[in-house]
C-alpha cells in the first residue's frame, strides 16, 4: 500500500506534482508572508531556430532583450547571431544586418532597443552602434574611429556605450540623444566605456586610467567622470544603476586575488558577497534595489545566477518552482520593477546557452483565494519551461557572450 510519501511519484513527472503541492501550500499562505521572494517561475525563451541564445536586459512591460542563433546552415555549420527581443513568449527577430551577427543589450519603456552589429569591412572587424524603434533601424556615428556599440537606453531616448575617436586614441565613453554623438569625460588617459544610464542621465561604467589597464568603476553626471572606487583592490566595472543613484558591479578586494559584486550608494562601496566561492558580480538593480548577477560557489567551478535583497545573496536554482529540466541558471542580466529576471542558464547536457525569464510566484491576498491558487497551479504546471530543446544534441562554447554584464 503507498505511503502518504508515494502521493507524488517517483517518475518525470513527480517534479510537476510536487510543484502543485508547493503552489497550493503557498495559496494558503498567511498575509505577510511574503511568497514572491521566495518563489519564481521559469520561462525557457524561444530561439529563432538554433540552439543557443542569451538574454540580457528587461522593461516593466516584460520585453526581454538579447541575442539569439538561427537555424543551422548547410554541411552543419552554426546559425547566424541575431539581436532579439521577446515579448509574451515570442521572438522578434531584429535583423543581423552584417556577417558577423548582431545583439541587443538594452531596453527601455517605450521598446526601442540598443545594441551593435559586427561584420567585416576591408578584412577588418568592425562594430556599428544600432538603435531599433518601431518605426526604423538606425546606425547611431561614432566619434570619428570605424566601430561603436551602444549598450543601455534610458526612457528619455538617451542611449550610452563606447565608440572609437579619430586616430588610434582608443574608445571612449560616449552618449548618443537624438541622433547626436558627444563624448563623455575619462578619468585618465586610457579608453571607456559607459555601460548602462539612469532616468536621470546618470551613467556608469569604467575607465581605464592608462596603459597599465587600471580599469576603475566610473559614474559620468552633469559632464564629469567621477571614481566610484573598490573594495580595496585595483580594478572594478559599474554594470547598472536604478533611478535612485545606486550603481552595482563588481570590484577586486584587497590584493586583486578575488572580485566580488559591488554596490555604491554615492563613492561608498559596499561588499555583497558571495555564494561561497571567490568570485562574484552584480549585473542589474531595480527601483526597489533588488540586485542579480552571478557567483561562483564554495567549489569554484561555475557560476550561479544570483538575488541579492540588502545584503543577502540568494541562489536562484534553488527559488524555482517547478521541473525545469537540466537547466542550471549561470548569469541573472536584468531585473525589472516587478521582480522579472531575465538571464542566461546553460543546458548542463548540451552545454547550449538558454535565455530565460523568472516571474515571482506571487502571494495571494487571503486563504480565501485557494481556488484561484490551484488554476494557475494547474496551468502552470503545464508551461513551466525546460531547459532543452528538441533535436538540439551538440556541445556548444563554453562560455556564453557577454550580454550586458561586464567580467
Amino acid at each position: 500500500m503507498p505511503t502518504r510519501h508515494d502521493r507524488c511519484p517517483a517518475t518525470a513527472s513527480a517534479r510537476r506534482c510536487w510543484s502543485m503541492v508547493a503552489l497550493c501550500l503557498l495559496a494558503w499562505a498567511p498575509p505577510g508572508h511574503s511568497a514572491a521572494a521566495t518563489a519564481y517561475r521559469f520561462t525557457l525563451l524561444p530561439t529563432l531556430g538554433g540552439p543557443s541564445s542569451g538574454a540580457g536586459g528587461i522593461n516593466n512591460a516584460g520585453q526581454v532583450v538579447g541575442w539569439s542563433e538561427t537555424l543551422p546552415g548547410f554541411y552543419g555549420m552554426p546559425g547566424e547571431v541575431h539581436a532579439v527581443r521577446w515579448l509574451d513568449g515570442q521572438a522578434l527577430d531584429l535583423g543581423q544586418y552584417g556577417n558577423l551577427g548582431s545583439k541587443a543589450m538594452g531596453v527601455n519603456e517605450a521598446g526601442a532597443v540598443v545594441g551593435v552589429v559586427d561584420r567585416y569591412l576591408n578584412g577588418t572587424q568592425v562594430s556599428t552602434a544600432i538603435l531599433w524603434t518601431n518605426l526604423a533601424t538606425v546606425s547611431l556615428p561614432t566619434l570619428g574611429g570605424p566601430s561603436g556599440t551602444a549598450r543601455d537606453i534610458n526612457n528619455t531616448g538617451l542611449v550610452v556605450g563606447e565608440s572609437d575617436t579619430a586616430g588610434s586614441d582608443g574608445r571612449h565613453a560616449t552618449v548618443w540623444k537624438d541622433g547626436a554623438v558627444s563624448q563623455l569625460a575619462t578619468l585618465g588617459e586610457g579608453s571607456s566605456t559607459a555601460v548602462a544610464v539612469n532616468d536621470q542621465g546618470v551613467a556608469v561604467g569604467f575607465s581605464y586610467l592608462d596603459a597599465t589597464g587600471r580599469q576603475r568603476p566610473t559614474i559620468w553626471q552633469g559632464g564629469t567622470a567621477a571614481d566610484l572606487g573598490t573594495l580595496g583592490g585595483t580594478n572594478g566595472v559599474a554594470n547598472d544603476i536604478n533611478t535612485a543613484g545606486v550603481a552595482v558591479g563588481y570590484s577586486f578586494t584587497a590584493g586583486d586575488l578575488a572580485y566580488h559584486a559591488t554596490r555604491w550608494d554615492g563613492t561608498t562601496a559596499t561588499d555583497l558577497g558571495t555564494l561561497g566561492g571567490h568570485q562574484s558580480g552584480a549585473g542589474a538593480i531595480n527601483a526597489a534595489g533588488q540586485i542579480v548577477g552571478n557567483s561562483w560557489t564554495t567549489e569554484d567551478t561555475d557560476p550561479h545566477a544570483v538575488i541579492w535583497n540588502g545584503n543577502v545573496a540568494t541562489d536562484l536554482n534553488t527559488l524555482l518552482v517547478g521541473d525545469i529540466g537540466h537547466c542550471v541558471l549561470r548569469h541573472a542580466n536584468g531585473i525589472n520593477d516587478s521582480g522579472w529576471i531575465s538571464g542566461v542558464a546553460v543546458d548542463a547536457w548540451t552545454g547550449h546557452e538558454q535565455a530565460f525569464l523568472l516571474t515571482p510566484v506571487p502571494e495571494p491576498a487571503t486563504g480565501m483565494l485557494m481556488l484561484s491558487g490551484l488554476a494557475a497551479t494547474f496551468l502552470m504546471s503545464g508551461r513551466l519551461g525546460r531547459c532543452s530543446i528538441p533535436g538540439t544534441d551538440a556541445g556548444d562554447q563554453a562560455n556564453p557572450p557577454a550580454i550586458r554584464f561586464q567580467l
